[in-house]
This record gives C-alpha cells, sequence and structure tokens, in this order.
C-alpha cells in the first residue's frame, strides 16, 4: 500500500510508547526531578503519620502523596511543628533507606521555627518533600536524624527516628 504525502499518518497522534520506546524504558534520576511544593496533594488513601509528637516540643509527620514523578518514585512530605515554648533554630532533617531504594531530600521550607505562646496553637510549620525511589514496590524502613537548636543553645540535639513500613 502506497501512502500519498498529504495521507501519512500524524506523527502526533502516535502514543509515545510506540513511537520511541526507548525513552519510556530509561530510567530518571532523582537529582533530576524537581517539584514545586504548591502543586504536590495529599493522598487521598494514605493517612499522614506522626512519627515524633513531643507535647511541648516538635511533633514530625510524614504525609504521603497523590501521584509518582516517574517510575519507581513516590514522593512523601515531611511537616514540623513546634509545640514547645522556645524557639526552633538550625532545624534540619536526613534520612536514610536501605539499598536498592534511593532517597532525595529536597531544600526545607525554613530552618526556624518559633516559640508557642500559652493558649495559642503553633501557626508555623517547616515542610520538607522527599522523594523515595523504590524499585522493588516493598515497603521500605527509613531512618532519620533531626538535628536542631533550642534557642540560642550552641549545642545541637539530634534525635534518631526509625520509621517503618514505608
Amino acid at each position: 500500500v502506497l501512502l500519498k504525502v498529504d495521507e501519512a499518518p500524524e506523527i502526533e497522534n502516535i502514543p509515545a510508547e510506540i513511537a520511541e520506546p526507548h525513552q519510556t524504558e530509561q530510567k530518571i534520576a532523582l537529582k533530576d526531578i524537581n517539584l514545586d511544593i504548591s502543586e504536590i496533594q495529599p493522598s487521598e488513601s494514605e493517612a499522614p503519620r506522626t512519627i515524633l509528637d513531643e507535647k511541648k516540643g516538635l511533633k514530625v509527620v510524614v504525609n504521603f502523596t497523590q501521584g509518582h514523578p516517574a517510575k519507581d518514585v513516590s514522593v512523601l512530605v515531611i511537616t514540623v511543628i513546634n509545640q514547645g515554648p522556645v524557639a526552633i533554630n538550625n532545624f534540619q532533617f536526613d534520612a536514610s533507606v536501605t539499598k536498592p531504594c534511593k532517597l532525595r531530600i529536597l531544600e526545607a521550607s525554613d530552618k526556624q521555627l518559633p516559640a508557642v505562646k500559652p493558649f495559642k496553637p503553633p501557626t508555623e510549620t517547616i515542610n520538607q518533600v522527599l522523594l523515595l525511589m523504590n524499585p522493588t514496590q516493598e515497603p521500605v524502613n527509613m531512618v532519620t536524624i533531626l538535628t536542631y537548636n533550642l534557642q540560642d543553645d550552641p549545642d545541637p540535639y539530634k534525635e534518631s527516628i526509625e520509621v517503618k513500613n514505608i
């Protein structure tokens, strides 16, 4: 069958998997994924998980999200709240997962949290996006390390928390 030039199929109507199969098989590097937190939506099926809840200190919540920016990549949002009467300074969140999983931690929204005043709820949070590449699709444990200073204390606190079955 011969097609006239003006009867040739349009390339844009061919599915990407067929038109460029080599591109759909390539894995994207975590370093190449950039997300704007304002465009991330919370998961409708998985509830947030509180991993630390100090009555007069920090509260840390892992928020699960909708969608995946790439195959095998999940997006988590860490939310940190100061529930205490002393300001939090130089806050840093770090984490690790076991191989073959990989983790990329994007920049936090802030490093400081003001003290909470009596009879007023906390008004500010620190949010941080995590990209978790999990090629096994099996639940994975994540070890987190929180580092921060209280008020003007020059010696930082370091807390380690294991989060199971992410």
